[in-house]
């Protein structure tokens, strides 16, 4: 879901530049290129992004502690 509606910006609307909040939910399934020594399991991903006109950057990490079974400590 990306709604893009305006964060609450607590009455200092025109006081520096635009914000706005999108909320993404991704769920991906099927084959990831590579493998982790042949373990199976799941972890999440956080991943956030920047956008200044036609400028965008994106970066990703896995959170700490959230892999399960085979990928546990990742």
């Amino acid at each position: 879901m990306a709604d893009g509606s305006p964060p609450d910006d607590g009455g200092t609307a025109g006081a520096g530049p635009k914000l706005t909040r999108v909320t993404i939910r991704k769920r991906y399934s099927g084959v990831i290129e590579g493998t982790l020594d042949g373990r199976q399991g799941t972890f999440v991903i956080q991943h956030g992004g920047s956008a200044d006109g036609e400028d965008q950057s994106s970066d990703g990490s896995i959170v700490p502690h959230s892999g399960t079974d085979g990928r546990t400590g990742i």
